[in-house]
């Protein structure tokens, strides 16, 4: 994968317009270098044509304040996205949301969660002593099961519980995540059938 530091558009770009008031708190959590490596790691690239737009650091940056904003429909996502195209004089995209969508869906569930348990890791790791268990380190574990839409896909991926009767009930995700004491924050997790 190329760098994205050379281009416009980069990694640190977005980072720098992200929520415009929070966006130094934000690149304390994860920087453009930590979100870089780990899109590398995943060979997580996309649309990296001169003129692409829904690039990796953009699809990135429209989800991450989809998630943290009040309004969480993807239409405000690529209003946000348009806003800023506008703002640093770039061509504004059509408005719809088909394009967005699509590039969202490439973001794939390890890459972020990656950054969520990088970030996590960090946070964990700059706690006060005082917030810890004597001033130690101290790991919870928690874990439950989700129930899923009945499709094959699911059905395959998620088989049904031995107990259940065959086509009765829903695939079933079991997952377990390890979380700091200090912050409460996701240090590692994982998830499967």
């Amino acid at each position: 994968m190329s760098s994205y530091q050379t281009r416009r558009g980069s990694f640190a770009h977005f980072l720098r317009g992200f929520l415009q008031d929070d966006g130094a708190r934000f690149r304390a959590v994860l920087t453009a270098e930590q979100i870089e490596q780990t899109a590398r790691q995943q060979a997580l690239s996309f649309a990296t044509g001169k003129d692409d737009l829904s690039t990796v650091p953009l699809t990135l940056w429209a989800f991450v304040t989809q998630v943290v904003s009040e309004s969480k429909s993807c239409v405000a996502a690529v209003a946000r996205v348009l806003a800023w195209l506008t703002a640093v004089g770039r061509k504004v995209c059509d408005a719809g949301t088909g394009a967005y969508c699509k590039a969202r869906a490439k973001l794939t569930e390890l890459f972020l969660r990656c950054l969520a348990c990088d970030a996590g890791r960090q946070l964990e790791d700059q706690a006060l002593d005082s917030w810890r268990w004597h001033g130690k380190r101290a790991v919870l574990v928690d874990g439950s099961t989700l129930s899923m839409p009945d499709t094959p896909a699911n059905q395959q991926a998620y088989p049904q519980s031995r107990a259940q009767r065959p086509g009765v009930g829903f695939p079933i995700l079991r997952w377990v995540a390890l979380l700091g004491l200090a912050t409460g924050a996701v240090l590692y997790s994982a998830f499967g059938p």
